[in-house]
């Protein structure tokens, strides 16, 4: 059975950013720079707001990420595999592609990501660039890992 090389995983692992979120108490203009002033309801619709737009600026991104990535393994494949192995994923080129957008959706789009994440992500996504310097930008966005000595 013919397989699509697997898709890269950007430097064999994802980093996992820090939640979303920080922060100081809001002063109160009559306490003078005093204690934590309760939330309002209009506070906490303007979070729910952040949060959100967040989410959906992340999800974008992961989304738009992914089909390049995949993208740019079809091209790799293209360039690479015999023309019989070529022949036999062209067959099943739409099917293979909507799976590995659809693993890296959910693989990608369950991490969390910090702001700084996403900036960097939109950043290589609007930057028109080859394959490896996309893969090599992304690196700003999950840095490799050291490996871990015993």
């Amino acid at each position: 059975m013919m397989r699509l090389p697997t898709l890269l995983i950007l430097s064999g692992s994802i980093f996992v950013g820090s939640a979303l979120g920080c922060g100081g108490s809001k002063k109160s203009p009559n306490e003078g720079g005093g204690g934590p002033v309760a939330a309002t309801e209009g506070d906490a619709q303007s979070a729910e707001g952040s949060e959100e737009r967040f989410a959906r600026q992340k999800d974008d991104a992961v989304e738009k990420m992914c089909q390049r990535m995949v993208d740019c393994q079809l091209q790799d494949a293209d360039a690479n595999m015999a023309p019989e192995e070529l022949a036999e994923l062209n067959k099943a080129r739409d099917g293979i592609t909507a799976a590995a957008i659809a693993d890296c959706n959910n693989q990608y789009g369950e991490a969390q990501m910090s702001p700084r994440q996403v900036v960097a992500l939109r950043e290589c996504l609007g930057q028109p660039t080859e394959c490896t310097e996309f893969f090599t930008c992304l690196d700003k966005v999950w840095p490799p890992k050291a490996p871990e000595t015993p």
